[in-house]
């Protein structure tokens, strides 16, 4: 398998969901929101936050996740 043409600036194109892109997609740490007191962010550091999916941990998601959990494990 060959490596595809184009490459970025995390390394080559490969998707998220091949063995060659996974390791960095997995050790990449998420986007963090702007502090308070900085200036706003351009539209592609945007895209790139809201891209990059980011869930806010709540009492509802952590429900969510045990209950999704469960599901599965049965």
């Amino acid at each position: 398998m060959s490596a595809p043409d184009s490459a970025g600036p995390g390394g080559p194109a490969w998707p998220v969901t091949t063995w060659q892109r996974w390791p960095h997609f997995a050790t990449t740490p998420p986007p963090q929101p702007p502090a308070p007191g900085e200036p706003e962010r351009g539209t592609k550091e945007r895209l790139a936050y809201h891209s990059a999916f980011v869930t806010v941990r709540t009492p509802a998601i952590d429900t969510l996740t045990t209950n999704v959990r469960t599901l599965m494990i049965l």
